[in-house]
């Protein structure tokens, strides 16, 4: 499930069929939980290239007849189902230990040495030393650092609204914090919400004030 769908939708469909088998995560990071999967199920996501640096098979749904896959050598690294038997099938492959074939892996460690270069945790190392090699090489004249005394009150006053409005975004997850904690009625929850909205606002008074004394 793409992280911008609406997964009532999912929740809706798994309390009608009684599914309580499936959970849904929403916000673990997505490396952490194909770390701890078997395999990937997908219909053409970037998260596949995450899988292929851990090692796990992926596999690429395409069940309309008249799609085209529009990711390149990118969907040749999965493997392609087109029916729900085909999906039955490979799922039991590789859940009962089945490995991956030769030539998909062939193929993503190809696609990998042709975007990703090296997956070793040195990528940024390598950046450096390039940008710093080619700044020595080329005589650049490196810029001074930012004096943050002397950027525009205008600048500064944006920041502080933009890290404002991520602070005051978390409505909802106060709400969903709320409702599991207590186990509150509506009207309740709101009563306490109100209650915590309160201290929630000196809070982000005391952070803004911080912000103010960084950017001065």
């Amino acid at each position: 499930m793409h992280p911008t769908e609406d997964f009532r939708y999912y929740l809706d469909y798994l309390k009608k069929k009684k599914l309580n088998n499936i959970v849904f995560i929403k916000d673990e990071p997505i490396f952490n939980v194909l770390n701890a999967s078997d395999l990937l199920i997908h219909t053409n996501t970037t998260a596949a290239t995450e899988a292929w640096f851990l090692g796990k098979p992926t596999i690429s749904m395409v069940f309309i007849k008249k799609y085209k896959p529009y990711f390149g050598d990118q969907i040749e690294c999965s493997e392609i189902v087109s029916d729900y038997m085909q999906l039955h099938d490979k799922l039991d492959y590789y859940l009962e230990g089945g490995k991956l074939p030769n030539n998909l892996k062939v193929k993503i460690d190809r696609f990998i040495t042709d975007w990703y270069y090296k997956i070793d945790g040195k990528s940024t190392a390598r950046c450096v030393n390039f940008i710093d090699k080619f700044l020595q090489q080329n005589n650049t004249k490196t810029r001074r650092k930012i004096n943050f005394e002397v950027i525009d009150m205008v600048v500064k006053n944006d920041l502080m609204d933009y890290i404002k409005s991520i602070i005051y975004s978390n409505k909802t997850l106060r709400h969903t914090f709320l409702k599991i904690k207590w186990k509150k009625t509506k009207k309740e929850l709101d009563i306490i919400d109100a209650e915590y909205a309160v201290s929630f606002e000196d809070e982000s008074k005391n952070i803004e004030e911080k912000c103010k004394n960084l950017l001065s």
